[in-house]
């Protein structure tokens, strides 16, 4: 990319797509013009497809899609795409804000509390936000600079004054297709491009803590204070349950602690497994359970951290939703408790290594005698008891 941007070469745009000169080479110029064909800007072609075109006696071989370039940019000059966002904001007065992203809610208020009892007494009604936020608030001790930055949170004056200082969306320049021109243009434009992309999404992220903050600004001000520090602190656990943000997007990974249990195998025998963080991650296009600890179980294919479980009637939604987050988190839960049946031999799920097939995955160190104190006391339950 670097190469390309800062070269002296002539470039050619045409629909849409980045072509880039062939080399002066008779043999090279034969085998492209008769395996692709060639094209002419002004519409007369050797053979179809424009993958080659012609411009001003010269060949050139068509590459990239232009809109490609702006999406990939971030990959290919990371710390050049950042430092750009970063000057771009600056140049707006977008300054970083204490937001609440949308995801956020949804994990507190409807997923948690199925996981987390927020209640002295048991009941069948779902826990209104104001409970699991006053459950929250015996937990957490909030510092006392969140309890500042409530009233700041609240005031949307400046949020709307910024989203209409950044409406338009930065300069529009069109590169031209009328033959040839220095690849110092195409900087010019795709910096231009990236700029616009850039306001784009802040401008959605900025949107969307406008809503937000129109939704909480009823919130008694201690309340709001644990949501954003929450939402600043991009984490939390609690009672085996818990979830972590990645990066500073709206992404998260959402998990629940086995705690400590045993599974009985065919021959009665007893195996201790540790506790595990059995999760569902937003980043990765649909809520497949999986382990986020090293770890080995008979429904896991090795022993390592971020492990799918194996699943046999489980289609993995792609919504996120919570409960669709419930039900990844359940099935996952349930594989690693109840999916071993002990009446089976199992065979490639085997906890046994003589009956095993296609597997060097191990368990015997975890073999425990049947009066285990753990499990005699009850400690420990033998979840696949009952299969």
């Amino acid at each position: 990319m670097d190469l390309l941007l800062d070269s002296d070469l002539d470039l050619v745009v045409k629909g849409g797509f980045l072509y880039l000169p062939l080399l002066f080479d008779p043999e090279v110029e034969r085998e492209v013009s008769s395996a692709y064909g060639r094209e002419t800007p002004e519409g007369g072609s050797a053979s179809p497809g424009p993958t080659v075109i012609e411009v001003s006696g010269r060949s050139y071989l068509k590459t990239l899609r232009l809109t490609s370039l702006i999406d990939l940019y971030g990959n290919l000059r990371h710390g050049s795409a950042e430092q750009l966002r970063k000057s771009c904001l600056e140049r707006y007065g977008v300054a970083p804000h204490l937001e609440v992203d949308g995801r956020l809610p949804v994990i507190l208020f409807e997923v948690l509390p199925h996981f987390v009892r927020t209640r002295k007494r048991p009941s069948r009604r779902a826990a209104t936000q104001g409970e699991v936020l006053g459950f929250l608030r015996s937990r957490l001790t909030v510092p006392g600079a969140y309890l500042e930055a409530v009233a700041r949170f609240v005031d949307t004056d400046p949020l709307r004054l910024l989203l209409r200082d950044l409406e338009g969306g930065g300069a529009r320049t069109v590169l031209s297709e009328n033959g040839p021109l220095p690849a110092r243009d195409l900087r010019a434009w795709l910096f231009e491009a990236v700029e616009r992309e850039v306001l784009r999404h802040e401008k959605a992220r900025l949107q969307e803590g406008l809503v937000q903050r129109e939704r909480f600004r009823k919130t008694p001000r201690e309340d709001l204070a644990i949501i954003l520090y929450l939402a600043d602190r991009g984490s939390l656990e609690i009672d085996g349950f818990g979830f972590l943000r990645h990066g500073e997007a709206d992404d998260y990974v959402i998990y629940r602690r086995t705690g400590a249990y045993a599974l009985r195998d065919y021959y009665g025998r007893l195996y201790l497994f540790p506790d595990c963080r059995v999760a569902v991650s937003t980043t990765r296009g649909r809520l497949h359970p999986l382990v986020l600890d090293r770890y080995k179980h008979p429904f896991l294919f090795g022993y390592e951290a971020g492990q799918e479980i194996c699943l046999r009637h489980f289609t993995a939604p792609k919504e996120f939703s919570a409960a669709n987050v419930i039900a990844a988190l359940e099935e996952g839960l349930a594989t690693l408790y109840y999916g071993y049946n002990p009446r089976l031999r199992n065979g490639y799920h085997s906890l046994d290594p003589a009956m095993q097939i296609r597997r060097s995955l191990e368990f015997t160190e975890y073999r425990i005698p049947s009066d285990h104190s753990d499990v005699v006391s009850g400690k420990v339950e033998v979840t696949n008891a009952r299969t």
